[in-house]
């Protein structure tokens, strides 16, 4: 296991301004305090084969997985921790996002952003607009009515791109030429611009009103995930460090351009934020960071994480296992459930999904160590 230690770096951001790129200043982040929490996994939902990514509409206790190999995605519900559908959307899916408003589900497959509508009822296809043909991620804009699908390029060193839909027409906008690898988007409900990590190029592209506006240079890093931080106008970014050196987190003040550089495992494949709370799936399972004393630790052992969603009301993760070897004593392809809880005390409340093990939690100079819960949940 990765022995965690903070480090730092330094990410220089480049405006476009009539083509000239000026350096801004970056200062550091100041440390905070910590809050203790420990972690309860509990049983794995099965979806399809090879699952990519995950997306949660939380008001409805559903999330979406796609499975690139069988080209489906799978409709879990949470609350009852099972799959209740699988539905063919098309070639090798990849990205999945959720509008909490409309309840409709955005899927880039091989050359086509495919639009799930979802009554409660079932699931179904109701639309397929045309896109690149090596899609990676989605993210989507409920308020603008705007959804942004990242393309690798297909021959390297030719750009990558983001496509830009109207999800009120479900018609293509425009589409935007990025770094070879934009591995990874993410859209601020406030304001609607949309950030995008490109892995090669080592960049956080920023898009408002459909536009290219600015980008920020990580040095050193390749991004593999971007989620928006805590605080107002804040990324985080996770980073894989290759053979070099750790992966870890970049987190981004985009006001002030003050950045920190965190441990975060040693491949990271990305990231998602619940408060001060980042969850980091990688090669050896599922840490979590805190993102404001900057400590690592890992919490549950997920086999291969690669996709993460989190569902901020309840505090529970989501992440998919692209690992066929045994994961709690059976093979499986399927999503891994982690849901936080207070160190100290355990709300007596509290009644989780069935739980097969439980990880301790160091707070302070003791360790906590949770009862193993049956179906009954922690007492």
């Amino acid at each position: 296991m990765l022995r965690p230690a903070v480090l730092r770096t330094v990410l220089t951001a480049l405006a476009v301004a009539g083509g000239a790129v000026v350096p801004l200043a970056a200062p550091a982040l100041a440390e905070p305090t910590a809050t203790p929490y420990s972690y309860v996994v509990g049983a794995p939902i099965s979806t399809g084969t090879f699952p990519w990514a995950i997306a949660v509409d939380p008001s409805r206790s559903t999330a979406y997985v796609t499975s690139y190999s069988d080209g489906t995605v799978s409709v879990l519900d949470t609350a009852r921790g099972r799959r209740t559908a699988s539905i063919s959307v098309g070639t090798h899916p990849t990205g999945v996002a959720v509008d909490p408003t409309t309840h409709r589900v955005y899927v880039a497959t091989s050359g086509a952003l495919k639009v799930l509508e979802d009554a409660g009822t079932g699931a179904r296809v109701v639309a397929s607009v045309r896109i690149a043909t090596q899609p990676l991620a989605v993210a989507v804009d409920a308020a603008h009515h705007t959804a942004f699908v990242t393309s690798y390029a297909e021959h390297y060193p030719d750009p990558g791109t983001t496509a830009v839909v109207d999800t009120s027409t479900n018609r293509l906008v425009r589409t935007l030429a990025m770094g070879p690898d934009p591995d990874s988007v993410v859209v601020d409900p406030s304001d609607g611009t949309a950030y995008v990590a490109d892995r090669t190029s080592r960049n956080v592209t920023v898009i408002v009103g459909g536009q290219v506006s600015q980008r920020y240079a990580l040095s050193g890093a390749r991004p593999s995930g971007i989620a928006l931080g805590p605080g107002t106008h804040q990324l985080v970014v996770s980073e894989d460090g290759g053979t070099a050196r750790p992966g870890g987190l970049v987190v981004l003040d985009l006001e002030s351009g003050a950045t920190r550089q965190l441990p975060g495992g040693r491949h990271p494949d990305g990231v998602a934020v619940d408060g001060a709370t980042a969850y980091v799936p990688d090669d050896d399972g599922l840490g979590v960071v805190d993102l404001e004393t900057g400590s690592y630790r890992r919490v549950a052992d997920v086999g291969i994480g690669f996709g993460v969603a989190v569902d901020r009301r309840t505090h529970t993760a989501y992440v998919t296992n692209q690992d066929f070897r045994a994961v709690g004593g059976a093979r499986q392809t399927s999503v891994s459930v982690v849901r936080q809880v207070d160190a100290s005390p355990v709300p007596s409340s509290f009644t989780p999904l069935p739980t097969t093990r439980i990880f301790d939690a160091t707070v302070g100079t003791r360790t906590l160590t949770l009862p193993v819960a049956g179906r009954g949940g922690v007492p």
